[in-house]
């Protein structure tokens, strides 16, 4: 019989997660390693594919109904967010929360270093920390350090477009009062805009009610000017700590918008957005070259999720495709095949899923009328 392997997972969003406990499921204990510490943040909703949240179901030992009451965006209030099919909207804090269960997660534990030379390959953390495991699994993000280690010439591909999400709490009886009449039909609103030159998309998307409060996420998103270098709202050369700096433009742009939907003019107010969370979202794609792929899958190195493949923040399936490989290298390390036999199953899939997600971005901006409000 084959020795289990020892697994260590670098991040505790979903693909990590997911792994740890379809790892779990399998009789392999894994080793969770996050960076932050575990706290209350701000969340955001994402909408769940059935083809892939039905593959954990008989791993979290939930059934359909079970699972939508504990993690959609409505489910504590009695809720059950769907778009009409299966599909529907979860709050990513609390699928986390549902995965985290029975996994042992180090927290405040980020990562510095890989040593891939060594045998079995041994992480360094910022803590002073360090382990070694027979499988390392990056898990880590589009900003993953593991990535860094095992493909450095991997860069970003920035898109054209100038992209702010907000977020504002609430309480319930507000929500019920402002919101509630324009959510029957769905948990995301859309509207598109054309003032001027500048096809507009605005969203506004529950992250979570419940009897006592409400979360919205909100987004303004339109392409770069054509002489980008003169667009104060598309910033691709920013750092990382720069997508708190919101320019006054972003206010100025929006007060000239003409014939909002209610719910839109109650939440596109510049006044109340300064008193909200906000951020620049930049919209980057990401691909690995497979052969860098393999050639650290031969050290026992392997990534998935967006450590991997990226598509863009809007128009993408990032939280189902970390799901979906997730489980794929559950069941090649289960059955203790060659880790590149992973990127077999999958990679044509992640191709076609970057490329799917920058057409939809496209989509979105593309028709200047108004829509599902």
């Amino acid at each position: 019989m084959a020795q289990t392997p020892q697994v260590a997972i670098v991040g505790a969003g979903i693909a990590g997660l997911v792994l740890g406990r379809c790892l779990l499921k399998h009789g392999i204990r894994a080793v969770l390693y996050e960076r932050d510490a575990l706290k209350p943040r701000y969340g955001y909703s994402i909408t769940l594919q059935p083809a892939a949240y039905r593959q954990i179901l008989p791993v979290l030992d939930l059934d359909e109904r079970g699972f939508r009451q504990r993690v959609s965006v409505d489910g504590t209030a009695g809720g059950e967010s769907t778009h009409g099919s299966s599909s529907f909207r979860a709050t990513r804090l609390k699928l986390e929360e549902l995965l985290r269960e029975g996994l042992d997660i180090r927290w405040e534990h980020k990562l510095i270093e890989v040593d891939s030379a060594s045998s079995p390959s041994g992480l360094a953390f910022e803590n002073g920390s360090k382990a070694t495991s027979q499988i390392i699994v990056g898990a880590d993000g589009v900003h993953s350090q593991i990535r860094k280690t095992i493909s450095p010439s991997t860069e970003f591909d920035i898109l054209p477009y100038a992209v702010y999400n907000g977020k504002r709490r609430l309480s319930a009886a507000t929500f019920q009062s402002k919101y509630a009449s324009h959510f029957r039909e769905s948990s995301v609103l859309t509207h598109k805009s054309r003032t001027g030159n500048k096809n507009t998309l605005l969203q506004i998307s529950i992250n979570e009610l419940t009897q006592d409060k409400a979360s919205l996420s909100y987004v303004f998103s339109r392409p770069a000017l054509s002489n980008s270098g003169e667009d104060p709202l598309f910033r691709p050369t920013r750092p990382i700590s720069g997508a708190q700096e919101i320019p006054d433009q972003l206010f100025n742009e929006i007060t000239q918008l003409d014939s909002l939907p209610p719910a839109l003019t109650e939440i596109f107010k510049p006044e109340a957005m300064k008193e909200d969370r906000l951020l620049n979202w930049l919209m980057r794609t990401l691909f690995v070259p497979e052969a860098n792929l393999n050639a650290a899958a031969e050290k026992g190195i392997v990534l998935l999720g967006e450590a991997a493949h990226a598509g863009p923040l809007l128009g993408s399936e990032g939280a189902n495709e970390a799901i979906e490989d997730a489980v794929a290298l559950a069941g090649v390390i289960a059955q203790s095949k060659d880790l590149k036999e992973f990127y077999r199953e999958t990679y044509a899939g992640w191709e076609k899923g970057v490329r799917d997600g920058r057409g939809r971005l496209d989509e979105m901006h593309r028709v200047a009328e108004s829509s599902s409000l």
